[in-house]
């Protein structure tokens, strides 16, 4: 996976931006970061410990480019907590000439769009 590098600050605005969600997005079931990991193993074994690291307010790590899809890919859409909380694939069906359904349309969905110089609001 690529690597992402970035300096003390913008790791921290990062860590925000990924925890921001899981703690705000969807408040029932509450998410926590084994659930996160659980998920993210779908595509790779993922510690807790990894996941707690890339949102450590004090001491954070830099995820790869493909975990930051991953936390993009499964905040937006409320599929993701169908069932078992999983991580929707980027494989997107075109359904009726469109080339992503409603819900992944979401701009609310961005960090995919993410900037390590934005200061957390968007």
């Amino acid at each position: 996976m690529e690597n992402v590098a970035l300096n003390g600050t913008q790791v921290v605005r990062l860590a925000r931006a990924l925890r921001a969600p899981r703690e705000s997005t969807w408040s029932d079931p509450e998410l926590t970061q084994a659930h996160l990991a659980k998920v993210f193993s779908s595509e790779g074994r993922v510690a807790v410990a990894t996941s707690s690291s890339s949102e450590s307010a004090t001491n954070p790590k830099t995820p790869s480019v493909g975990r930051i899809r991953g936390y993009a890919r499964f905040f937006c859409t409320e599929r993701s907590l169908e069932g078992e909380p999983q991580l929707i694939s980027d494989r997107v069906p075109v359904v009726e000439n469109q080339t992503l359904l409603p819900d992944l349309q979401d701009p609310s969905a961005r960090l995919y769009e993410w900037s390590p110089n934005q200061d957390g609001s968007q």
